[in-house]
């Protein structure tokens, strides 16, 4: 097709969701937006050229971020909806077939090998001794004892290797994702969205190296100021990679003085306490558009748009945006089982 014909045929991906919502219902339209932000930003290109290497893409980094499988699913069946529209809408081209779209099933959590070959020679050795080793009214020699065992053994092996390589060998549309482990307790939303938010704030200051209980007093280069009254507004230099750099940059989240200003009048902050710090920098994910995305636990896209203004959130992968990613993923959900149980601490946006 060609491509200057498809521009003029499919609509803008913006266009093209809000037409689709308004065939979804009412209360369920704001997670199916975040999900599909989330998708469109993991996969970087328009709706009309992602293709389903992308979203099996997608749906492995579900699994490796220990959603829910439920929920898992439910994302992948919401951003099939999207594209089944559109398909049947004759405005994208077959770059899916739609039979092909990955689901997700749970994993049993399985025995290791050796448990399996324990257990059936476990098995065999007691069947064995209820046939011919209580009755025997002959004592075996050793060798005949090592012979008979030797003899399970490769029974067992035999039961259990054509088991697990026909295992390996199977072939699956499917996404298979961890069972998860149930909940301590009932979270309220207001709640949750808290922990969400925390732990993405906890994020952010382990990629700008301020992790740790001197966070809120750190400045560039590691150095720590002493009064909260203010933003020290302090330039210090250091090297990086050969070159050298000079900031005012301080606190948990490494706000620049320029950046602070604004953001403390409009927040109506004092000082430059621990708290205050935590309300700006709740404020600046609210001035980009990411506060609903965080508090909803969409986590890559959020990461994907703040990248201009924490750089340190792609430099951890090494400019690799993808390795990135995980790296931050990993942190996050830490953090995450650290505060999802915790009451709200933190003032999320009127």
């Amino acid at each position: 097709m060609n491509p200057d014909s498809l521009k003029t045929q499919i609509p803008p991906d913006r266009q093209a969701i809000q037409l689709w919502l308004q065939q979804q219902p009412p209360h369920q339209r704001r997670d199916r937006r975040l999900w599909v932000k989330e998708f469109l930003a993991f996969v970087g290109k328009p709706l009309a050229v992602v293709t389903i290497v992308d979203v099996r893409a997608f749906a492995q980094t579900l699994a490796a971020r220990r959603i829910p499988p439920q929920q898992a699913q439910a994302r992948l069946s919401v951003i099939k909806s999207l594209f089944a529209y559109w398909y049947r809408q004759g405005q994208l081209p077959v770059n899916i077939p739609l039979q092909h779209w990955p689901k997700v099933r749970v994993k049993a959590q399985s025995p290791p090998d050796s448990a399996i070959l324990t257990r059936v020679l476990s098995n065999l050795e007691s069947t064995l001794r209820q046939r011919f080793g209580r009755r025997s009214r002959k004592r075996s020699t050793r060798q005949k004892q090592a012979a008979f065992w030797g003899g399970v053994c490769l029974v067992g092996v035999a039961l259990v290797i054509p088991a697990h390589l026909n295992s390996q060998a199977e072939t699956t549309e499917e996404v298979t994702l961890p069972q998860p482990a149930p909940p301590v307790r009932s979270q309220t939303v207001a709640s949750l969205k808290a922990a969400y938010v925390q732990a993405f704030l906890d994020t952010i200051a382990w990629a700008e190296g301020t992790a740790g209980p001197s966070a809120y007093r750190m400045q560039f280069t590691g150095t720590e100021f002493s009064s909260f009254k203010d933003h020290p507004r302090e330039i210090k230099c250091g090297s990086s990679h050969g070159s050298r750099l000079c900031s005012d940059a301080a606190g948990k989240y490494q706000f620049l003085s320029t950046t602070w200003d604004p953001l403390a009048k409009k927040i109506g902050a004092s000082d430059f306490s621990p708290a205050n710090q935590d309300r700006a920098a709740i404020a600046l994910l609210d001035e980009y558009g990411v506060l609903e995305d965080i508090e909803a636990g969409s986590f890559t896209y959020a990461v994907l748009q703040l990248i201009p203004v924490w750089p340190s959130l792609q430099d951890v992968g090494n400019g690799d945006r993808a390795r990135a990613i995980a790296r931050l993923e990993q942190v996050y959900q830490q953090k995450l089982q650290k505060h999802s149980f915790d009451q709200a601490a933190f003032p999320t946006k009127n």
